[in-house]
């Protein structure tokens, strides 16, 4: 029997959603479509592309980030199933989804990328169907597969994310964003048209106000945060 606990965790949820608590608050199916929902929405705040795929590579499902790269013309055309691949990506993919589903791991393999010019990373795991079965996506309960499409060409972190996460000044964020993204010391004082000692200085600031030592760790924190969606419309 379902308590005040669970009805005030009802109300959390559907305040999170958007959503108005239905009049039926209570069921338990009303939940599980208050929790489906709020995982998309959730999913839609990754700036990686996630995608759904049943057998046959049918698109059951995209994230925000997929979508936005679907309308780019990019290779993966999510609202029409995975068209726009060339046969030989096609046939890898399909090749590698039917490896992930006998062996229950996780591949990758890589799309040209017609709107960045990079290529576009793709790493495949295998969907549990008793997982879903679960769901009240009935839409979803024939998957096998759930892509994650990452796109080296995606927008850089905004400045102020840094500045009010770490306290950095707006001098130090460009820095720390030039650096992280590889630029040596040189490449970034001529790209902020600033000198190599004011570069330093900046430097040697941003590592200690985020508790980073050396270029690589400032680099992985850098993906870790660019992980959340700031492309926002």
């Amino acid at each position: 029997m379902r308590g005040a606990a669970d009805t005030a965790r009802d109300r959390e949820i559907a305040a999170h959603t958007g959503w108005p608590v239905p009049p039926e608050l209570g069921s338990a199916n009303c939940l599980r479509s208050l929790e489906d929902g709020l995982a998309c929405r959730i999913l839609d705040q990754f700036s990686v592309g996630v995608v759904i795929v049943d057998q046959s590579a049918r698109v059951l499902f995209a994230n925000a980030a997929a979508q936005l790269l679907s309308e780019k013309g990019g290779p993966l055309q999510v609202k029409s199933g995975m068209t726009g691949l060339s046969p030989e990506h096609a046939r890898r993919l399909a090749n590698v989804i039917r490896s992930v589903l006998k062996d229950t791991v996780v591949r990758t393999m890589s799309f040209p990328s017609s709107s960045s010019g990079c290529q576009l990373m793709v790493l495949v795991a295998p969907v549990k169907g008793a997982e879903l079965n679960r769901s009240n996506f009935r839409h979803l309960r024939s998957a096998a597969a759930i892509l994650f499409v990452c796109d080296p060409g995606s927008p850089p972190i905004p400045s102020t994310w840094l500045t009010e996460a770490y306290g950095l000044t707006l001098a130090e964020a460009r820095v720390a964003l030039a650096v992280s993204s590889g630029a040596t010391v040189a490449d970034t004082a001529r790209r902020l048209r600033i000198s190599p000692n004011t570069v330093k200085t900046h430097l040697h600031r941003v590592y200690e106000k985020t508790g980073t030592c050396r270029q690589a760790e400032l680099a992985r924190l850098m993906a870790i945060i660019g992980l959340a969606r700031s492309n926002y419309p």
